[in-house]
């Protein structure tokens, strides 16, 4: 279930993390309605120590409209990356203390990405063409590393923007046509969030993480002999 012996690294290869907790804790309303209705960030594992990842926060951290509308007029494909909020592949922090005070969101989160996170399978068709699926779900994500600008509209300008949640539908979803076969993360094709991932019938739950007095406690599927 883990990339690393120490277990620090959730998911391998293929695998879904997740959080519902929003990014923006120190919004209010925001912060619910996020939380609630869409859930907070979503990211393929794309090897050992690396996920790619969609996500709407400014370089400062927070949530700055005006960074945002610039965004939201970009034409969507940034091949500079010159908005700082493309799709990008980057190291899996998932589990270790990535925050400090000086971080918007620590005195709500702790020095921890989120209290609860989880991982999440894809049920492969065939264990025959599996380690194919994987390899060509994780290309079609670097595709995007550092030009598919993030979506704040969600289901307008899809053509070349992408939210966090929507990446991996995405992405799954085209891999799968490849192979003629329909993985879907979006079954009422409205807003793919992350109750959509979680409820659906093509991923299986494999970890469960939680934070409670900065104490991580895992719980994670084990192979059974």
């Amino acid at each position: 279930m883990f990339s690393d012996a120490a277990k620090m690294k959730p998911g391998v290869a293929g695998d879904i993390l997740t959080a519902h907790d929003s990014p923006y804790p120190y919004v209010p309303v925001i912060h619910d309605l996020v939380t609630f209705y869409f859930g907070g960030h979503s990211a393929i594992v794309s090897g050992p120590n690396h996920t790619l990842q969609s996500t709407g926060v400014a370089p400062n951290g927070f949530l700055d409209f005006e960074h945002i509308f610039k965004v939201i007029n970009h034409k969507g494909y940034d091949t500079n990356n010159s908005l700082s909020v493309a799709v990008t592949e980057s190291d899996n922090y998932w589990l270790r203390e990535m925050r400090n005070e000086s971080h918007a969101e620590y005195d709500y989160y702790g020095k921890y990405y989120r209290p609860t996170i989880y991982a999440m399978r894809v049920k492969y068709r065939d264990m025959d063409t599996r380690d194919e699926e994987i390899a060509k779900m994780v290309e079609e994500g670097r595709e995007l590393v550092g030009r598919a600008l993030y979506n704040y509209l969600f289901i307008f300008d899809t053509e070349y923007k992408y939210y966090c949640s929507d990446l991996v539908a995405r992405t799954l979803y085209k891999m799968g046509s490849s192979y003629n076969r329909n993985y879907n993360l979006n079954q009422d094709g409205f807003v793919a969030t992350i109750n959509d991932l979680m409820v659906s019938n093509d991923m299986y739950l494999t970890i469960y993480k939680e934070t409670i007095n900065d104490v991580v406690h895992i719980y994670y599927l084990e192979d059974v002999v």
